[in-house]
This record gives structure tokens, sequence and C-alpha cells, in this order.
């Protein structure tokens, strides 16, 4: 995943480099050789990759489609898409390349938005998790310590921190397959977010709940 955000942060200032070689007199296939030459990255792997393949005998056609697949990105293979299509009609490569190096910077600029928006949601809910929740729970359990000592035993009183840390544990649990749901589109990735999330959020109720009632009374 992490290999595939670089690749789509350093496509469009690729593209647009070639796009530039190809104004220059170069061949398709002679700015890509030139470009893969100097080039960092795994953007320049992979075009190095095709390079060797197309040298091999391999129809660029297929090396170049092939190379669109590696580069795990569904933007990409589109872009890579256009670009060869655009080759086959004999359209000007450098003109395609130009104008795809422009819509993919717009698109990654809206995907980075996206995902400071959903981060910012993912944050709220692990606030939630982790914070909120065991803090009133834990709480819960304090007033219902306060009470026993008091005298003031009732069935609530004795089943609402049980009920509570079972609450906690389900929210917990939830707001894990929920991040999964928000950050990949899948929910099987959540069991990931679910277990730490369940961890700390029972550390803090633990915490609150043991100390909670010390701390308070030390206060007055």
């Amino acid at each position: 995943e992490k290999r595939a955000q670089e690749i789509e942060r350093t496509a469009p200032d690729f593209l647009r480099q070639l796009s530039s070689m190809l104004q220059v007199g170069l061949s398709f296939e002679n700015a890509m050789e030139d470009m893969s030459k100097y080039g960092e990255g795994p953007m320049y792997d992979e075009m190095r990759r095709t390079i060797i393949e197309i040298r091999m005998g391999r129809n660029f056609d297929e090396a170049w489609r092939a190379m669109s697949k590696r580069l795990k990105s569904k933007e990409l293979e589109r872009i890579f898409g256009i670009i060869l299509d655009g080759r086959k009609s004999g359209s000007s490569i450098s003109k395609v390349l130009s104008d795809v190096s422009d819509d993919l910077r717009d698109l990654m600029a809206l995907k980075r938005e996206r995902r400071s928006s959903v981060m910012m949601s993912v944050m709220f809910l692990v606030i939630s998790a982790v914070i909120a929740t065991p803090f009133s729970i834990g709480m819960v359990s304090v007033y219902a310590g306060f009470m026993q000592n008091f005298g003031m035993d009732s069935q609530i009183i004795l089943t609402a921190p049980v009920v509570g840390e079972i609450y906690m544990i389900i929210h917990s649990v939830l707001v894990g397959f929920i991040i999964s749901i928000i950050m990949y589109g899948e929910i099987k990735k959540g069991i990931k977010y679910s277990l730490p999330l369940a961890t700390v959020s029972f550390g803090i109720f633990y915490f609150i709940s043991t100390f909670g009632g010390s701390l308070l009374m030390g206060g007055f």
C-alpha cells in the first residue's frame, strides 16, 4: 500500500517529464529508456523492468499493460490504459501524457483531501472508543462503589458496571470494524483495529474504576 501511494505521488511528475522528452523529438520507447536510467523510486523501477521485458522480445502493449497492473493502483491502471489507447490511435502522445498528468495531479489532490477528512472521522471514533466510553463507564463503576459504601445496594447498582463493561468492549470492537470500512472499504481488516482498541479501552476503564474513587476523594 505504501508503495502504491509513493507511485501515485510521483506519477504526475513522471508523466510530465516523459511528455517533455517526447516534445524534443525522442520516440516513446527512447524517452522511457532515458527516464528509467536516472530516476529513483518504485515508478522508475517498474519502468526499468518494462524496458528489459521489451528488449527481451515482449510486445510493447503487453509489457505496458503488465506494468500498469503491477502498480496496484486503479487510477494509474486507468491512466496508463488511456496512454496506450492514445498511442494506438496515433494521437499526439506528448499531449496525451500532459493531459493525463494534469488529471492525475488533480485526482491525487482530491484523494489527499478525502484522506484528511477520513482521518478526522477515524480520530473521532478512536477517541470515543479509548477515552470517552471507558471514562464514562469507569465513572459509573466509581459511582456504584460510592452507593454501595453508603449502604444503598440495589440490583441496578450491582449490574450497571457489568453491563457497562460489556457495552464498552462491544463498542470498541464495532469501532474497529467501522474504521476498517471507512479506510479500506472492507470489514475483514477490522480485527487488527478492534483488538488494540478493546485492550486500551479496558485498560483505561480499569484505571478509572480502580483509582477514580481515590482520586476524587483526594480532591476534597
